[in-house]
């Protein structure tokens, strides 16, 4: 008779490892497809029997258990007993515990080897639930799932919907972090050609006018030349000025201190400096002190999750895709940039901007219909001024030109 009551015990416990083993693999697998590190996840099919896995191990639990303390404690204990004991068992043992150790510690292969044994010997039983509960399934208006008949999968987005894309900006975020302590003010900040800026003369009139059009709510003023930068203006102070001098120009009391820094500087460490002083753009100055541009900390935020837009920003694209591998591209597109999206590999090692590879490749500033030729790629200038590029026609070099090179 002992013999018989410990090997109840035995099945008991038995029951209790098969649950532990199946939700713990189940708590280690991923319901897509195909994993990034090579590794299949699991399908629904082991995830649909998952609940039936549970029922079976808790019933099992209970039987065995009520014959196992029958045996130690009698029939009137076992009975009052085996329900809490295998509810709290089956609660710890089975669900708990495996999920808590599923967060920290990598797949097994033997494990997720164990899933299908166990669903084959649950399938009958499954199909049987199937067969009972689809006709009240039908009559509550709801087709049967084959993939999900009780609505035990969650749903989870097919590969090529918003996960994929949710992955994809998490990779992109993570490079972007681990470039992130190299980079210099130079590579993020607006340059000084693109800067709006005002004349600290100009009427308060023409001040409100233009602000307001731009939608800026800081913007630098500068006295006769952008290389002698007096001040920042916030324009939320504009509503505070007297609407009966329009015609007088700003008042230097409204202009805040700005902050120069040279363009070397890391970003990380301006970042810094933005956090303790409570400001929000600085003056990017170069070698010679003259105004190279300037770095807000929304340029440098952008480093890290990407494109920032508010209602403000234009949807001007940098890059027109005209066909046949042909691109019109803004020259002040970064190299960066042009080669993720056409699929270049043009150098970016001394210069930020496709116009100033063609410029260093040329040695001076082109005119419109010189061409620079790098790779597969062909790089003609379409409109160009005395100063500078500004648009390139980028498109695939011909296949006889490219065998004559070989």
């Amino acid at each position: 008779m002992t013999g018989v009551v410990w090997l109840e015990g035995a099945l008991c416990g038995g029951f209790l490892l098969v649950g532990f083993l199946v939700s713990y693999s189940l708590s280690q697998l991923s319901p897509r497809p195909h994993r990034e590190d090579g590794e299949h996840g699991s399908s629904p099919w082991t995830l649909r029997l998952f609940p039936v896995l549970l029922a079976l191990v808790g019933v099992g639990a209970v039987i065995t258990g009520q014959s196992f303390l029958s045996g130690l404690t009698g029939e009137t204990w076992a009975v009052w007993i085996a329900w809490p004991a295998a509810a709290v068992l089956v609660s710890s043992v089975v669900i708990l515990l495996p999920r808590t150790l599923g967060r920290g510690v990598k797949p097994r292969r033997i494990l997720r080897g164990l899933l299908w044994p166990l669903a084959l010997a649950v399938a009958p039983v499954w199909f049987v639930i199937y067969l009972v509960s689809w006709p009240f399934v039908r009559l509550s208006g709801r087709r049967p799932d084959r993939e999900d008949p009780f609505g035990w999968v969650t749903p989870h987005p097919s590969p090529a919907s918003a996960g994929d894309e949710v992955v994809e900006q998490a990779r992109e975020m993570a490079r972007q972090l681990a470039d992130f302590p190299e980079k210099t003010v130079k590579e993020v900040m607006v340059p000084r050609i693109d800067v709006f800026c005002l004349d600290i003369e100009a009427p308060r009139r023409e001040v409100i006018e233009v602000v307001t059009q731009r939608g800026h709510s800081r913007v630098p003023v500068y006295s006769e030349t952008i290389d002698d930068i007096r001040g920042i203006l916030f324009v939320k102070e504009l509503l505070t000025l007297d609407t009966s001098k329009a015609e007088e120009p700003l008042p230097v009391e409204l202009l805040h201190e700005p902050i120069f820094v040279p363009e070397t500087k890391l970003i990380g460490r301006l970042l810094a400096d933005f956090q303790a002083t409570k400001n929000q753009i600085a003056v990017v100055v170069d070698e010679y002190g003259g105004t190279a541009g300037i770095v807000t900390i929304e340029d440098i935020l952008e480093e890290i999750v990407g494109e920032i837009e508010d209602e403000f920003d234009s949807d001007e694209e940098l890059i027109h895709k005209l066909g046949d591998g042909t691109f019109l591209v803004d020259a002040r597109c970064d190299i960066e940039e042009v080669n993720e999206t056409v699929g270049c590999k043009l150098p970016d090692e001394d210069y930020e901007s496709l116009g100033g590879f063609i410029i260093a490749e040329l040695g001076h500033i082109p005119k419109p219909g010189e061409v620079v030729e790098n790779g597969l790629h062909r790089l003609e200038v379409i409109e160009a001024t005395p100063r500078r590029i500004k648009s390139v026609l980028l498109a695939p070099r011909p296949k006889t030109e490219e065998s004559d090179e070989d």
